[in-house]
């Protein structure tokens, strides 16, 4: 296996690529001189071209001695595969190729061949050394180590040598096979990577994947939780720790290191998603965890996965909640601490407000309120909102009628929208919130209270909430579902308000708070409006259903 030289930040990129080419396969088998590449295609009959270059082959136009192998097939249901022999070819990296009919666009990956003799020679001799002394086994494999496929830069490290030591006692334990090249691939570099790792000679290990052989669906995890170099880092400093040599001290200290990044540096529901995953790989207790439970050890550093498995079995259980289920609960509290401000202590992009910290949501105090759990930490995920401080969110405290202006205008990204006047008598033209009371009035978003007023500091109501929801929705020409819904409460709710809360509760975005109750007069929290938000963000991005 080759190693692709990306970053954390490219990782999803790679795997999620829409050029099903770029993802093709390939495997050899050493023991048998014999390479299979295979792929998909966009078609069910789809003619395609592969050609493997020599090392140092040079121009690649060039044709003759410089191609090892040249064929063109055609898919069949969308697959194909094409396997070849490489009968005399010499040690080296070789380069493959892949064309897709018709256009001019080339797909590459490389690829280590080593010829049948040779690398059975240098198993059986690695193999007798193991046994002998370690000296011997480091004679040998200066000797007989190039069969294997390693980091050129890594070979050069002050480490190399030190790790070709620890490989000694790893083969004199369990010998390498001529069967299984892969295999023997991945045990050296379980050792020199790694060992590279806890010398710090590997600041970010993320671009040596490919060479410890982790799977697509390993890689599609780390990349949901490294998504920059700061978070990459970190994992590969928690490796430096944890790390154990071999395939299976590799594999095990790597999902480790990952559980561990999701905790300090992930949400709640990433972190959840990540442990009950590989928990049980790394010898963690899972059965008598409870969700809420996550909420009280994210956003921290742990030194191990048994740290972390204590902290998660000693969180405490949460108070009962004064709140109801799906579309929010009412709340009987604001919490303790104000927005001196008078800002919600959100982050939009394209505000020009303080940027999404490098640590995302990570919110500890969401144990009353995990109805909300999905709905605050996809906002969060996206930009759209942030705690009042690093790590707490204060799911409770109510939400004014200017705030929730500002939520909805950046939710919909119209925060950058021209507007024509000033409309109301109660919002200055130098007020923070200015502009999206304005932008909002004049997108059919929101009404004032009467009088020339918009009712600023006033905290809103669950049903104006759901007027303005309404109102948005309409502006981005969703059809609106007529069907009434009947709440118990139904004649508290104003006449006004009536139909934006029928229809939004007929469509699924807003809930009753418990007892078919609606509560419409009630002061919205913010984990109320987390979750109104989030259910008109999926409906206007296509989540939801019409």
């Amino acid at each position: 296996m080759r190693k692709y030289r990306f970053t954390a930040c490219l990782i999803a990129a790679l795997l999620s690529t829409s050029t099903v080419f770029a993802d093709f396969n390939y495997s050899a088998d050493y023991s048998n001189e014999r390479v299979v590449i295979n792929g998909v295609t966009n078609t069910e009959t789809e003619e395609i071209s592969v050609q493997v270059y020599k090392p140092n082959a040079g121009n690649i136009s060039d044709s003759g001695n410089s191609i090892l192998f040249n064929d063109q097939c055609t898919s069949d249901g969308g697959k194909y595969e094409i396997p070849f022999r490489y009968d005399g070819a010499e040690n080296g990296i070789y380069e493959i190729n892949v064309r897709e009919s018709g256009t001019d666009k080339i797909y590459t990956k490389k690829i280590k061949l080593v010829p049948k003799q040779e690398y059975i020679t240098a198993v059986s001799e690695l193999n007798k050394a193991s046994q002998s002394s370690e000296q011997d086994f480091v004679n040998a494999f200066n000797t007989y180590g190039n069969v294997f496929d390693i980091d050129e830069e890594l070979k050069k490290g002050k480490s190399f040598q030190d790790s070709v030591k620890k490989l000694a006692a790893g083969i004199k334990n369990s010998q390498l096979t001529v069967e299984n090249n892969q295999l023997n691939d991945k045990i050296v570099n379980t050792y020199v990577i790694l060992n590279a790792v806890k010398q710090s000679e590997i600041k970010n290990v993320i671009g040596y994947l490919d060479y410890l052989q982790q799977n697509d669906d390993f890689i599609a995890d780390l990349s949901k939780i490294c998504t920059s170099d700061v978070k990459a880092e970190y994992l590969t400093s928690k490796l430096k720790n944890i790390a154990g040599f071999g395939v299976d001290g590799a594999d095990k200290s790597l999902r480790e290191a990952l559980i561990l990044t999701a905790a300090r540096h992930s949400n709640v529901g990433a972190l959840k998603a990540v442990v009950e995953k590989y928990g049980a790989d790394v010898g963690m207790q899972l059965s008598s965890i409870k969700s809420y439970a996550y909420s009280s050890v994210s956003g921290k550093d742990y030194g191990s996965a048994a740290d972390l498995n204590t902290a998660l079995k000693n969180a405490e259980s949460p108070s009962e909640s004064s709140g109801g289920s799906g579309g929010g609960g009412g709340s009987s509290s604001s919490g303790n601490k104000s927005n001196s401000t008078g800002s919600t202590g959100v982050t939009f992009p394209g505000t020009g407000k303080a940027e999404v910290p490098e640590i995302n949501a990570r919110f500890i105090d969401l144990n009353t309120v995990e109805w909300a759990y999905e709905a605050i930490m996809a906002l969060a995920d996206n930009g759209i909102v942030n705690g009042k401080t690093d790590n707490e969110f204060y799911p409770n405290d109510k939400v004014t009628r200017e705030e929730f202006a500002k939520l909805l205008v950046c939710m919909a990204r119209l925060e950058n929208s021209a507007y024509s006047n000033d409309h109301f008598a109660d919002v200055g033209a130098d007020a923070w919130y200015s502009r999206y009371v304005n932008i909002a009035y004049e997108n059919g978003i929101c009404n004032g209270i009467g009088g020339g007023y918009f009712g600023v500091g006033k905290e809103i109501t669950r049903q104006d909430m759901s007027v303005m929801v309404h109102n948005l929705l309409k502006s981005n020409h969703e059809a609106m579902n007529p069907l009434h819904t009947e709440f118990a409460d139904d004649n508290d709710i104003s006449d006004y308000a009536k139909p934006a809360v029928s229809s939004l509760s007929a469509m699924g975005v807003i809930n009753g708070v418990g007892d078919n109750m609606f509560a419409p007069k009630d002061n919205a929290t913010r984990a109320q409006a987390a979750v109104i938000i989030y259910a008109a963000y999926k409906r206007m991005n296509g989540v939801i259903s019409q």
